[in-house]
């Protein structure tokens, strides 16, 4: 059976049997162009997590240019202290990389971390780039 912790404020249970993907957590580095290179991007793994994805419509945020953003997934995972929205995630079992808008402490109780997350696409296609 599996262990469900009821979030009042939201009406809603994350359950640990519920986190069933896997989310690779990446930092990303990116090279200056030269004027006969492009912009070369590097994904740097840092943690591994399972995780509860659902899909999300009808919410957007503001990143932090003031530049409105779709929500494409939300996200929920056991809490980690180091996650910020400089981050990037891979759900390796597609190959889509998700772009952290926004990082939430749900309840403050530093149990579970809830991130909203816009879709960029496959990591194999040239246009998703940066």
């Amino acid at each position: 059976m599996s262990n469900c912790i009821s979030i009042r404020r939201k009406h809603r249970k994350v359950c640990d049997g519920a986190m069933n993907t896997r989310i690779d957590i990446f930092d990303r580095s990116i090279a200056v162009p030269t004027v006969t290179t492009e912009y070369d991007e590097t994904f740097t793994p840092t943690e591994t997590v399972q995780a509860m994805v659902e899909s999300t419509r009808g919410i957007s945020v503001f990143d932090g240019t003031n530049t409105e953003r779709a929500v494409s997934h939300t996200i929920y995972f056991r809490y980690i202290d180091f996650l910020t929205a400089e981050f990037w995630l891979i759900i390796p079992d597609n190959d889509i990389i998700l772009d952290i808008l926004n990082v939430e402490d749900l309840d403050y109780g530093h149990e579970y971390t809830k991130l909203l997350c816009a879709e960029r696409g496959p990591q194999s296609r040239r246009a998703n780039l940066a």
